[in-house]
């Protein structure tokens, strides 16, 4: 019968760099959930002009970005969006909320974005 090898905590060995930076990242990578996600993504999403939401949350300032991307600009979109703006922004009164909407023209839509702005809603 073979012996197990029995290790040691002193004897394990270290991890390698790559292991500790794959740690690091994935870390880093867990994103944290904000109550007002949901809100965002429900009213968001009975607005048929809007193809996606996108939001960016300035950690430490609680400034948060709001990215409703259309194909192409309308007037008429801005007043259909005031309603939820207002209602959500008096529900999270803690937040400052700064709201945007973008033409991606047909375009890949995360271009229209800042590159870490986060995807809540796409059709």
């Amino acid at each position: 019968m073979a012996k197990k090898a029995v290790i040691k905590s002193g004897d394990r060995p270290k991890p390698t760099l790559t292991q500790r930076s794959v740690a690091k990242t994935m870390k880093e990578n867990v994103r944290r959930v904000y109550p007002f996600e949901e809100p965002i993504r429900s009213r968001w999403s009975r607005i048929k002009a809007i193809d996606a939401v996108y939001l960016d949350v300035e950690v430490g300032t609680e400034v948060v970005h709001v990215y409703s991307l259309v194909p192409e600009f309308r007037s008429d979109l801005y007043r259909r969006l005031e309603s939820p703006e207002k209602r959500l922004e008096g529900e999270f009164p803690e937040f400052q909320f700064e709201f945007h909407v973008r033409a991606h023209q047909g375009r890949n839509r995360s271009f229209a974005v800042p590159f870490d702005a986060q995807l809540l809603f796409s059709r």
